[in-house]
């Protein structure tokens, strides 16, 4: 390892954690796949960015505030 601060890092990286928001509200979040549906919608062209991210962001502000 070239530089031994970043190794403990990189070591939980390859081990394969997964890096999530620390609330509770995660959990809906990620079982109705808000973020992942976005992109979904506009690599596939059903939707422009912006209408996506708009409709992302209606979900991620009701799992919040739950």
């Amino acid at each position: 390892m070239a530089d031994p601060f970043l190794a403990p890092f990189i070591e939980t990286v390859r081990a394969g954690t997964r890096f999530v928001p620390a609330t509770p509200a995660w959990t809906k979040i990620d079982a109705h796949a808000v973020p992942s549906i976005a992109a979904q919608q506009v690599a596939t062209g059903r939707l422009v960015v912006e209408v996506a991210t708009a409709a992302a962001t209606t979900g991620l502000n009701a799992a919040f505030a739950e």
